[in-house]
């Protein structure tokens, strides 16, 4: 990555031209009226293929109430309040944050030497820092939610801004080294689907192949005269959650042709496993970008 972004108008337009060869990968459904390569128009009965996309999307549906449902109770504000006396002990919510959460638990349970100096820390990290750091999160999103969410029509969202995050560049809401902007975004995805995106190594690399190889999505490394491309797990967080709505927006437009409806509530949960699905198609070759290489002289 150069370190800059690339103006907002110049993804969107890379989304919105990519979008329609997913949309045919993944669902199968081949519109009307659309020309080949050679010239002729294609006619395709896509009764089948609906009934899968049906299908489908009622599965995505149920994983992310059952995801979202699952983790409402653990993650209730009553649970961090000083005057509830079934208020989490400190180790005993450590203990949760590290179990409950995917990418936490991934990330713990991985052999990959890359993460031992996440392990390190959160081995070394206090339980009483990660509790009062997610009670932040979880107490201004809480506001957030009440006072400011009402306000962001994602129908009519064309910038940064009008998402309205910015309440989340404060320095509370972040424990440096051990939640960041991926892990806090599975946390806020979590508790409210509808209102934020969760931010990925999947997700992030889909991103890239759906913008055909941006590089801003992606950094360079070397170490030890070795090199690799992985994920730029620092992205902005409400510029990806942008594209992300523009995603939704796209395939809620696309889906109503054909009968099937998203559930709001549910807005970015569909999005994350759409691009799931995009980067299962080119794991191979994330796979091959993220392993140290040596470099040629």
């Amino acid at each position: 990555m150069s370190g800059e972004y690339n103006e907002v108008s110049y993804i969107t337009k890379k989304i919105k031209s990519n979008f329609p060869i997913y949309w045919v990968q993944i669902f199968g459904i081949v519109d009307q009226g659309v020309f080949a390569p050679n010239g002729m128009r294609i006619s395709k009965n896509n009764k089948e293929e609906i009934k899968m996309v049906k299908k489908l999307i009622a599965k995505w549906e149920r994983d992310i109430r059952d995801y979202h449902e699952s983790f409402i109770p653990l993650f209730d504000l009553d649970m961090f309040d000083d005057y509830n006396d079934e208020k989490y002990e400190f180790q005993e919510f450590k203990d949760i944050f590290a179990k409950e959460l995917w990418t936490v638990r991934g990330a713990l349970r991985s052999f990959d030497p890359d993460l031992d100096l996440y392990k390190s820390k959160f081995h070394h990290t206090p339980g009483e820092d990660i509790f009062n750091t997610v009670r932040d999160i979880l107490t201004e999103t809480n506001d957030y939610m009440k006072n400011v969410a009402k306000k962001v029509d994602f129908k009519r969202v064309k910038s940064i801004c009008d998402l309205r995050l910015d309440y989340l560049d404060e320095n509370s809401m972040f424990l440096p080294g051990i939640i960041g902007l991926g892990i806090r975004s599975e946390l806020l995805h979590r508790v409210h689907p509808s209102q934020f995106s969760i931010m990925t190594r999947r997700s992030g690399w889909a991103m890239y192949y759906l913008t055909d190889e941006c590089d801003e999505f992606v950094i360079d490394e070397e170490f030890d005269g070795k090199h690799r491309t992985s994920f730029f797990w620092e992205y902005e967080y409400d510029r990806f959650s942008l594209y992300c709505n523009l995603i939704f927006n796209l395939l809620e437009e696309k889906l109503k042709k054909y009968d099937i409806s998203l559930n709001p509530k549910y807005r970015f949960g569909y999005v994350n496993l759409f691009l799931n699905e995009i980067f299962t198609k080119h794991k191979e070759q994330a796979s091959f970008l993220n392993k140290w290489r040596l470099v040629r002289a």
